[in-house]
């Protein structure tokens, strides 16, 4: 008996699922007929059982293996450390493990990580429905949408309907956070019937109180909102949402209701004070209103 093949009969008692006995030897074969032998060998197949033993342990694993069985189980950096492992199980099951597939199962892991930290929170049913909802989108998309869900339910606690002012105090503290979050808003008022809208997009100070002075100024000139300029109205809706005039015909898409505007992040209020200013803006721009 050679060396090699002692070493793995020693180890094969360390086991628990045939299969994945029957792949550790499958291993050591592919190996001894990969080139010239060298001494290190049986040394580096002996070393090589704890990566097999990690896929023995790992439940709910079965046969055939896939890319993301791997990457989810091992991530990136236990692949790199056993690279000889990985090429076998990539050529024993035929896959290949590129940089997508490596994102893709990474992005799986997270969703899973957020969506485990809410069990026993009222929130999870929530954000499991959510989850639900969101099939069909890449998973690095999904990630995104879910991590940032999760965080606004952990901050506010939510077991129920909530305001648009927690909205608003998330976005404070994350403003980057906003294109993640309108799908969630999205999400609870069609799937959930919540009467939330996301609040107008963050503006900072400076910026806030040079628009609110130009908006205060276009206001008191314009007169009739019927007979002003399409430029003029335009200018006037997208100062009082916080977008530049090139971002407002894709960010809004029409109204909803007497009293909503529908974005491409879900509804916003629309202040009594430009409700008609911003239906004859709708109207003259030949979007639905």
């Amino acid at each position: 008996m050679s060396r090699l093949t002692r070493e793995v009969e020693l180890r094969l008692p360390l086991f628990e699922k045939p299969w994945v006995a029957r792949l550790y030897k499958g291993f050591a074969d592919w190996s001894a007929n990969r080139g010239v032998r060298t001494p290190r060998l049986p040394e580096n197949v002996a070393k090589a059982v704890d990566f097999f033993l990690m896929l023995d342990r790992a439940k709910d694993l079965r046969e055939p293996l896939t890319a993301d069985d791997l990457v989810k189980s091992f991530g990136s950096k236990l692949l790199r450390a056993n690279l000889n492992a990985g090429m076998f199980l990539q050529q024993q099951f035929g896959f290949v493990i590129d940089g997508k597939v490596r994102t893709e199962a990474q992005s799986r892991v997270l969703i899973e990580d957020k969506l485990a930290a809410a069990t026993g929170n009222p929130w999870h049913t929530y954000l499991a429905s959510y989850h639900a909802e969101l099939a069909g989108k890449p998973a690095r998309t999904v990630a995104q949408y879910v991590g940032v869900a999760e965080a606004f339910c952990r901050q506010f606690e939510i077991s129920g309907p909530f305001s648009q002012q927690e909205l608003v105090e998330f976005l404070a503290s994350k403003p980057s956070a906003r294109t993640n979050l309108g799908p969630w808003v999205s999400f609870v008022q069609k799937s959930l019937g919540w009467p939330v809208t996301l609040p107008p997009k963050m503006i900072s100070a400076p910026a806030l109180r040079t628009d609110a002075a130009h908006l205060e100024k276009l206001l008191g000139a314009i007169g009739d909102a019927s007979e002003a300029a399409i430029q003029d109205l335009e200018e006037i809706v997208a100062l009082a949402y916080g977008f530049n005039t090139r971002e407002l015909p894709k960010e809004v898409l029409g109204s909803h209701g007497a009293h909503h505007l529908q974005t491409r992040n879900g509804l916003v209020e629309i202040p009594e004070g430009i409700a008609e200013l911003v239906a004859t803006w709708l109207q003259r721009r030949g979007g639905p209103a």
